[in-house]
């Protein structure tokens, strides 16, 4: 039997948010490919995959496919990421992502420039991994 590829890792909280809803991610470009280089090539071409979801341990929680991914700038955000995260305003999502990026990781700053890659999975199946 095969290891399926996990796709994400997520906190419990986001893993009892999933259900049933789109999960975005968003995370500066040049800060996942200094983590591990190649990832947006990589999940560029897994898009319509499934993959699984992991908690922050690692241990797989159900599959997700992976349903688009694109690059957007923290400037000017594409819609589908201001959807996705559930902001009507480009200035709201700016102010909360901006202040979560920056307590969270002060060394990355980030600018109007700021490449964001962008992910949207949903649940493939209700089954466990």
């Amino acid at each position: 039997m095969s290891i399926a590829e996990i796709g994400l890792y997520l906190t419990q909280e986001q893993l009892n948010d999933f259900n049933g809803k789109h999960f975005v991610s968003c995370e500066p470009k040049d800060r996942i490919e200094r983590i591990k280089p190649g990832i947006v090539k990589d999940r560029l071409a897994a898009i319509g995959k499934k993959l699984v979801a992991a908690d922050e341990k690692g241990m797989t929680q159900f599959n997700v496919t992976l349903v688009d991914g694109f690059l957007t700038t923290f400037r000017n955000p594409d819609h589908r990421l201001l959807n996705g995260l559930g902001f009507d305003k480009v200035e709201y999502f700016q102010k909360s992502y901006g202040d979560f990026w920056a307590n969270s990781f002060p060394k990355d700053q980030l600018t109007d420039r700021t490449e964001l890659f962008v992910t949207i999975w949903k649940k493939a199946s209700e089954e466990k991994v």
